[in-house]
């Protein structure tokens, strides 16, 4: 017998040219948002997203096959958003300011995203989902690294002499950082402000030996 799940589109039905559709596609992926945050992954079914946007289980196959597709477009943006904040540092707003400064500021938004109204627990239901599809545990390994690119970008902007290979691998460093902050909050035995100054602190030691003068 055939797994089911390895025969499962990820893709959406159609991409919707309509305003009226794109609307129905903006209220689907609002509506399992917001399941994610209140209910958790664990309620997530087709049948229950239906129901919550208040339209039949057909209707909701005319944008997508499944809900495994609806992880996925949510996944995909919020890593797209990820990276679009990070690359504001690569860019000519860091230009002028200090290794400690640029840092500082990315370390805080790292921290910061954690008060965000709903954004951790919602980051924290995809992040169950990841590991749950291997579609999107191939997405995120891609995501690893243009994130480590754009960081590796960002440390030779503010003088880091080292390698081309040398600043992707301190990229994915930097990322696996990021990483650690996260399980570390979810676990909740760490005071935030704590573990924004260990994070900090931890950007700034491995850089500071090649830093140029």
């Amino acid at each position: 017998m055939k797994n089911k799940d390895n025969n499962r589109t990820l893709n959406p039905r159609r991409e919707p040219s309509q305003e009226r559709a794109r609307a129905k596609v903006e209220h689907i992926l609002a509506v399992v948002r917001r399941i994610l945050v209140e209910d958790g992954l664990e309620k997530l079914t087709t049948n229950y997203v239906a129901k919550q946007a208040e339209m039949s289980v057909g209707s909701l196959y005319r944008y997508f096959p499944n809900k495994q597709a609806i992880i996925y477009e949510l996944y995909s943006r919020w890593l797209t958003e990820t990276r679009q904040e990070l690359s504001r540092y690569d860019s000519d707003e860091s230009n002028g300011k200090s290794p400690v400064e640029v840092l500082s500021s990315i370390a805080r938004e790292m921290t910061d995203l954690w008060n965000n109204d709903d954004r951790p627990a919602y980051e924290l239901e995809l992040d169950k989902a990841m590991k749950l599809y291997p579609e999107l545990q191939e997405m995120d390994r891609q995501h690893a690294r243009k994130l480590a690119t754009i960081m590796a970008n960002i440390y030779r902007r503010l003088g880091v002499n080292l390698g081309i290979e040398e600043l992707l691998q301190l990229g994915y460093f930097s990322y696996e950082l990021y990483g650690v902050y996260w399980n570390l909050m979810s676990e909740g035995n760490c005071k935030p402000e704590l573990i924004y100054q260990w994070l900090e602190r931890a950007l700034l030691a491995v850089i500071e030996p090649h830093l140029e003068c």
